[in-house]
């Protein structure tokens, strides 16, 4: 729960607290493979240690860094001719940067033309999800940011 009003957090804590058992951590930091930081901006909330963890798991974290998650005009499709590929890799790699969306709404787009093709993968399909770790790469820290209404935070 956020809000700028710290009685009013407090007054709904304290309605929790009554109703159900539980205890109060503090500011969140971390929770659900997602992070939060607090500055005088406002709170930055990014996936950063979980981007690590996926081109960690799907050896990409030593790969060349993209600007775009995509190549201009791809035209991705069902090729008879090319090589078939791992579906069950594939599916997992789709699936992992889908939860990395929640923070990074810039790759929703291209996370999904790519998961059109679940049902037939082709080596071209394999290239433009690399080509979207590689852009994770470049950009490992970036997320959502939610601007602070007082500049006195602290």
């Amino acid at each position: 729960m956020t809000r700028s009003n710290k009685k009013s957090i407090s007054k709904f804590k304290s309605g929790l607290m009554k109703e159900f058992e539980m205890s109060d951590l503090d500011i969140i930091t971390y929770f659900l493979g997602v992070e939060f930081h607090k500055s005088k901006r406002g709170v930055l909330m990014h996936q950063r240690r979980y981007a690590i963890e996926i081109l960690k798991k799907f050896d990409m974290e030593h790969c060349n860094v993209s600007i775009t998650p995509v190549e201009p005009r791809l035209q991705l499709s069902k090729h008879e001719e090319e090589k078939n590929v791992d579906p069950t890799k594939y599916r997992r790699l789709i699936g992992s940067l889908y939860y990395l969306c929640n923070t990074r709404p810039d790759l929703a787009f291209s996370v999904g033309i790519a998961s059109r093709f679940i049902e037939r993968l082709k080596e071209s399909h394999l290239a433009a999800v690399k080509r979207i770790l590689r852009y994770v790469k470049g950009y490992i820290g970036s997320g959502i940011i939610f601007p602070a209404l007082d500049t006195n935070i602290k």
